[in-house]
C-alpha cells in the first residue's frame, strides 16, 4: 500500500498554489499534481491588474511562476502529471484516493483546485471548427491572423482584454455581444472603445459558425435578438470565443 499523504492539491492555478502555499508552511508537505499545462487561464492572461501587490500590473505567466516557485520553496512536492481520477471517501476520517498518471495514492484530504475552463457557446459548427479559425487564446493565436478580419463573442473584461490584444494583429476586430450593455469594467471597456480597428455589433447571437470550401471557418450566421433578424458576418478568417 502506498504512504497516506496528509494532503494532496489537484491543480495549479492561483488557487491550487495559494492552497500549496497555505499547507506547505502548515507542515503538511502537500503533494500538488499540477498537470501538464500548470498555471492555468493565467498561463494565457498578459497584464493582471487586479492583484493585490502589483500596482503597475504583472505578466500572468510571471505571476504563475512566482506562485509556483513560492509554493515549492515552502516545501510542496508538485507533479507535472495530469490526475486521472479521484476516489473521495465519505467516512469520516477515510482516506481518499488520487490517480495520477497511472500511479495510485492516498491522502487524508484532497483539495480540488481543478479552476476554470473557457466557456463555449455551444452552436453548431463550434466544436467541429476549433483550431481552424475558431479559437480561445488570443495571446496564444492573434499572432496566426494577421491583418485579418476577426470575431470576438462576448462582453466581460476577458472578452475586452482579448479584443485588444488581438486588435495589435488583426485588421479588424468585431465584438458580438447579446446586449447593448456589457459586463465588463468601466475601465476595460473605455479602453477598448479607444482602440480604432474594434467595432461592436449588439444585440447579437451566434447561431452558426460556418466553415468554408477548406473546412476552416469562413463566416458566422448571426441573430439580433430583439428582431429576430439574420445575416452572415463575413468575411471572417478567426473567432476567438472570450465569454468565459
Amino acid at each position: 500500500m502506498p504512504e497516506v499523504e496528509k494532503v494532496i492539491i489537484v491543480g495549479s492555478g492561483p488557487a491550487g498554489y495559494t492552497a500549496a502555499l497555505y499547507t506547505s508552511r502548515a507542515e503538511l508537505a502537500p503533494l500538488v499534481a499540477e498537470g501538464f499545462a500548470w498555471g492555468g487561464l493565467l498561463q494565457q492572461t498578459t497584464d493582471v491588474e487586479n492583484f493585490p501587490g502589483f500596482p503597475k500590473g504583472i505578466d500572468g505567466p510571471e505571476l504563475m511562476m512566482a506562485m509556483r516557485e513560492q509554493a515549492e520553496r515552502f516545501g510542496s512536492r508538485l507533479v507535472t502529471d495530469m490526475a486521472t481520477r479521484v476516489e473521495l471517501s465519505d467516512e469520516a476520517g477515510g482516506v481518499h484516493r488520487v490517480w495520477v498518471g497511472d500511479e495510485e495514492h492516498l491522502a487524508r484530504t484532497v483539495i480540488l483546485a481543478m479552476g476554470a475552463e473557457h466557456k463555449k457557446i455551444g452552436a453548431p459548427g463550434e466544436e467541429e471548427l476549433s483550431g481552424r479559425g475558431v479559437s480561445y487564446c488570443a495571446t496564444c493565436d492573434a499572432a496566426f491572423f494577421k491583418d485579418m478580419e476577426t470575431v470576438i463573442v462576448g462582453g466581460g473584461d476577458s472578452a475586452m482584454e482579448e479584443a485588444m490584444f488581438l486588435a495589435k494583429f488583426a485588421s479588424k476586430v468585431t465584438i458580438v455581444n447579446r446586449r447593448d450593455e456589457f459586463r465588463a469594467s468601466k475601465i476595460m471597456l473605455e479602453r477598448a472603445r479607444e482602440v480604432e480597428n474594434i467595432e461592436w455589433k449588439t444585440p447579437y447571437v451566434v447561431e452558426e459558425f460556418v466553415a468554408g470550401e477548406g473546412g476552416a471557418l469562413a463566416s458566422l450566421r448571426l441573430r439580433n435578438v430583439e428582431t429576430g433578424d439574420e445575416e452572415l458576418a463575413q468575411p471572417v478568417h478567426a473567432l476567438d470565443a472570450a465569454s468565459r
